[in-house]
């Protein structure tokens, strides 16, 4: 039996013991069964292993140690209820944001994971954002003895650190600081409850036409690619069918997903991961099949995917996640000729898929406006 695992990370001074607390109490109330993974950095710091006594690597492979053997025995916990969740403060990729990633991949080989795998191993990833960036009155290290951070600028650059360590996952939610801290509470438990299924996963989306930007620039703005194999089954009524693999030379991760439309902007969506031989099992049922690479970066604190297609040489597509339909978003200044194309059928991916990419000339489209 699979069980959900939800990592809540983010930098120092986020909120995150309290957001924790309060997303266990609720989901309890809703039925499930709550396995936490406490912090192993704070957990190694307060026994008495410090990392200047030992150095940053010796500590680091002693923390992913301890990490898995701590996922593992959650794991083995939660399969023993019949509705449970794991919920885990920070993840293996934490330790990006403290050392080199040669040296985290080293001792990833160590336990036969590669990066990819590190990260995907959790079904979702929500960042909370440090108090450092955007509440800086609210910011100390009084309430935790373990933090390393004690300054605002060191505690903005772990959180971007910490951010640019999950970019690539499917499922990453930045929760910031633009409301007080009971909604940012609210809005962290909202989106777990979506991941569940609480009552209805409703994704919301904008999606951008842009000019295809070159890899250099992709890369100098901290984007990390994936490359995605989509492909769609015969619908079941109403609903879309779609399996992907998505991953790199790392290796890949295998996804189901049933889509139903809600409205232009809305839509209903559940997704589970395979197997790679289900997957393979449900490729024989494929009715058409998409190649594309999504690069995912962060931008001002928003979480952006692009696409950009093998058949495609100068266009892409620009998307980002909503917490609501109202929500105010700013697309970044270096993406050039941009069009929404949200409630335009021609740019869904199951169409292109069909179709191919749209032609669009680009002198006629006029530049979108930041909403």
């Amino acid at each position: 039996m699979s069980v959900t695992q939800i990592v809540i990370t983010g930098g120092p001074c986020a909120g995150k013991t309290t957001c924790l607390s309060t997303l266990e109490q609720r989901l309890n109330e809703k039925g499930y069964k709550v396995i936490t993974v406490s912090e192993a950095s704070t957990e190694m710091t307060l026994s008495g292993i410090h990392v200047p006594e030992i150095g940053i690597l010796p500590y680091e492979k002693l923390l992913i140690e301890l990490q898995l053997t701590k996922e593992k025995i959650a794991n083995e916990a939660a399969k023993l209820y019949s509705k449970s969740v794991i919920l885990l403060d920070r993840g293996i990729p934490d330790c990006l944001a403290y050392m080199d990633s040669k040296d985290y991949e080293n001792i990833l080989k160590l336990h036969n994971i590669k990066p990819n795998e590190a990260c995907n191993r959790y079904d979702a990833v929500f960042h909370m954002v440090t108090a450092a960036n955007g509440a800086e009155e609210f910011y100390t290290c009084a309430n935790n003895p373990a933090r390393r951070e004690n300054n605002l600028d060191i505690a903005r650059l772990t959180d971007e650190k910490t951010q640019q360590a999950y970019v690539g996952h499917p499922h990453l939610r930045i929760i910031d600081n633009s409301t007080n801290f009971h909604d940012k509470i609210n809005r962290l438990c909202n989106s777990v409850f979506d991941v569940l299924g609480i009552p209805v996963p409703l994704e919301i989306e904008r999606k951008f036409l842009i000019q295809k930007p070159n890899e250099k620039d992709l890369t100098a703005h901290g984007a990390v690619a994936q490359k995605i194999i989509q492909a769609y089954l015969p619908n079941h009524g109403s609903t879309q069918r779609r399996i992907r693999a998505r991953g790199n030379e790392n290796g890949f991760t295998y996804f189901y997903t049933e889509k139903q439309s809600f409205s232009p902007l809305k839509r209903i969506e559940k997704e589970r991961k395979i197997s790679q031989n289900e997957y393979m099992s449900l490729l024989t049922e494929a009715e058409t099949i998409i190649n594309k690479t999504r690069w995912c970066f962060v931008d001002k604190g928003q979480y952006f995917e692009l696409d950009t297609f093998d058949s495609e040489p100068n266009n892409a597509l620009l998307e980002i996640e909503l917490n609501h339909e109202n929500q105010q978003i700013s697309l970044p200044n270096w993406i050039k000729s941009i069009k929404e194309v949200t409630f335009l059928d021609e740019f869904k991916n199951y169409n292109i898929a069909q179709k191919g990419f749209p032609k669009t000339n680009f002198m006629s489209i006029p530049p979108a406006k930041n909403k």
